[in-house]
């Protein structure tokens, strides 16, 4: 079991149970996975701007898992690594899921 607790309150925010006790909280990706799950992606571009194919090892993969509320996200064990190809972003979840944007209206699904 993983459990968050408020740094300045002490207050009780939110627990994760594991499967098995030498799990890891955060489901991870390493960089080749990444890249894998990226390579060859297409994103339409706004005004016209035609398509976007994300082509192998061109891409800038952050190194830092990254977070915040968003309706992408259940928590903060579900962080994101931010790519940036060019002027395009994309968020790719923990679990492999891929975004283009973070929708912030709430506290998260």
């Amino acid at each position: 079991m993983v459990t968050s607790i408020d740094a300045l309150s002490g207050e009780f925010k939110e627990a994760r149970a594991l499967v098995a006790s030498e799990q890891t909280a955060l489901l991870t990706l390493d960089r080749g996975e990444l890249e894998e799950r990226i390579s060859g992606l297409t994103r339409d571009l706004p005004r016209r701007g035609g398509t976007l194919r994300i082509r192998p090892g061109i891409a800038c993969i952050s190194r830092h898992w990254v977070w915040k509320p968003c309706d992408q996200s259940l928590s903060p064990y579900y962080p994101f690594r931010l790519v940036s190809y060019g002027d395009v972003r994309l968020y790719v979840r923990s679990d492999g899921r891929v975004f283009d944007r973070l929708t912030v209206s709430g506290r998260g699904i």
